[in-house]
């Protein structure tokens, strides 16, 4: 299964209230996503899988576990930003939004 298919599963897992299903897609989109997160067409996707990981942690009320991935998530979004043209990456960042914000 690819990496944004394993992303898209697990946020309407999580979106759903099926935590632990959810982090079992985000997780295995994670671990795709190991070799080519600084990919220009891979480094939203990573960024967002991180960041629903770091909120599924905060939700269980697990703040440590949860700042490492947002930390992580922040260290790929200041190195895709040098990497990839500044505006293409907002781009992919807010079609990824919005994407998200219609499925509610």
């Amino acid at each position: 299964m690819s990496a944004s298919l394993q992303y898209h599963l697990g946020l309407n897992y999580a979106e759903t209230e099926e935590i632990s299903s959810g982090e079992e897609h985000l997780v295995r989109c994670n671990e795709k996503l190991e070799d080519r997160r600084l990919d220009h067409r891979c480094v939203a996707l990573a960024i967002s899988t991180l960041n629903q990981l770091g909120i599924i942690w905060c939700q269980r009320s697990e703040t440590k576990k949860s700042l490492e991935f947002l930390k992580v998530k922040n260290l790929f979004f200041i190195i895709g930003s040098i990497m990839c043209p500044l505006h293409n990456l907002q781009e992919l960042c807010s079609r990824l939004y919005f994407q998200n914000d219609e499925r509610k």
